[in-house]
């Protein structure tokens, strides 16, 4: 989104929304880093929005944030081309990795 900026010197709507999925998924990996330190957290005072919604809550928006994006692949595909559903090859890989998460929740302390 901001490479677009730079270079075309302003910023579309859907450049930005382009640039979401993306988004999505490195916002899962520091969402499940605050996950994974939420008794910490709240020992210590620091407020993340894990510890703000619980473990469960914070289950269902990484189970968001990995599986969200294939959405708009799909989306993509429809409306322009097949080739943009090749993404969707990783799709069992994004599963296995939300139910990991899942799986790794039972074992935390909390």
């Amino acid at each position: 989104c901001f490479s677009y900026l730079v270079q075309a010197g302003s910023l579309t709507y859907d450049s930005l929304l382009a640039s979401l999925p993306l988004a999505a998924h490195i916002e899962a990996i520091l969402h499940a880093n605050n996950v994974r330190d939420i008794d910490e957290d709240r020992a210590n005072g620091v407020k993340t929005f894990s510890a703000f919604i619980g473990a469960r809550a914070s289950f269902w928006m990484y189970a968001l944030l990995i599986l969200g994006p294939f959405a708009a692949v799909i989306k993509q595909a429809w409306s322009h081309s097949m080739l943009a559903a090749l993404p969707l090859l990783v799709g069992p890989t994004a599963l296995r990795l939300v139910r990991d998460f899942r799986g790794s929740l039972s074992r935390m302390p909390m």
